[in-house]
């Protein structure tokens, strides 16, 4: 269930968190079940100074007039357009044409599932500024575990 008006509200007063600091995400799925409501609760997140980001695009039947009509800021791409990335030819040219047309839009554009060096290097080529979470940087962590990741990555790549 999507969280109220209010729920976010306290939540934001409770823990003191600028609504600057979140980013809400909605399905694409939810949006195609009902397009006008979701639209509306994005551009009421939205004025409330949350980014909001489209999960899951792809998997169900994308609009193109969703994307335009969507106050979005982050378009997420499902992780099934880069299993087979790069090996197939169609997936690959697929998994571009979304990539690109996002970033004409001026979105923020998450590929999620990264696994392989291979996929990777393809979305390094294909454009700049992916966000690329998944397996091939790690799995997922408990919080002592992410600091520690940190600290050897840090150290690893000369970061401080």
């Amino acid at each position: 269930m999507a969280p109220s008006k209010a729920t976010l509200k306290k939540a934001l007063e409770r823990y003191h968190v600028n609504p600057k600091q979140l980013e809400l995400e909605i399905t694409e799925t939810s949006v195609v079940q009902s397009a006008e409501s979701a639209i509306r609760a994005i551009g009421s997140f939205r004025a409330q100074g949350f980014s909001v980001a489209l999960d899951d695009f792809g998997t169900d039947v994308s609009s193109l007039s969703f994307l335009r009509q969507m106050p979005i800021i982050t378009l997420k791409i499902d992780k099934s357009f880069v299993d087979r990335v790069p090996l197939s030819e169609k997936d690959s040219a697929i998994l571009h044409a979304i990539i690109t047309l996002g970033q004409s839009l001026n979105l923020h554009i998450v590929i999620e599932g990264v696994e392989k060096a291979e996929q990777v290097h393809f979305l390094t080529e294909t454009a700049r500024s992916l966000i690329m979470p998944g397996y091939y940087y790690a799995k997922p962590m408990v919080p002592d575990e992410l600091a520690e990741w940190q600290t050897r990555f840090s150290t690893a790549s000369g970061v401080n």
